[in-house]
């Protein structure tokens, strides 16, 4: 009888502690590819949204592709909160220090492309986990320019990336 008693409470103390780890970042996934040419510049993105690698969304695209000037788009991939974040931080950036879209001219795609490195800078002690790809073209030599970036805004000039 009393081992009976005993054995329910042996199966209690065997169980094994679970420890729940904080993870800020969720990698939401996206193929983001950038071509830049002569005159041109092409900005290419996947839309589908990923949670625990199964595919929540295909027609995801709210915040891979963003126009920030008449002649400079971001593409930006990974966690689509932080991305959503940068380029809501970017805009007021923008808005505010340039008064776009209102100024003239609207700023080059190489002022887009210093400020964006310093934004990502600014937080590298809690970087963005983000992918991202500023493509434009210039408005002096009329060609194309694409920069790509890690997540601590170290950035590279050049003409293929993809994230």
């Amino acid at each position: 009888m009393r081992i009976s008693l005993l054995l329910p409470l042996l199966s209690l103390l065997s169980l094994q502690p679970t420890l729940s780890r904080f993870d800020p970042y969720a990698a939401n996934g996206g193929l983001t590819c950038g071509i830049a040419g002569k005159d041109y510049v092409v900005l290419m993105t996947t839309k589908e949204l990923l949670l625990d690698s199964n595919t929540v969304t295909n027609n995801h695209d709210e915040s891979r592709l963003t126009s920030l000037s008449p002649t400079a788009s971001l593409l930006s991939a990974g966690c689509n909160a932080d991305c959503v974040g940068l380029v809501s931080d970017l805009k007021a950036i923008l808005y505010k220090d340039f008064s776009y879209p209102s100024s003239s001219p609207p700023p080059t795609p190489s002022q887009i492309s210093t400020l964006l490195s310093h934004l990502l800078y600014s937080r590298r002690s809690f970087p963005f986990y983000v992918q991202v790809i500023l493509g434009g073209i210039c408005p002096t030599t009329g060609s194309g320019q694409l920069w790509g970036y890690d997540s601590i805004g170290s950035c590279e000039l050049g003409g293929v990336f993809c994230r």
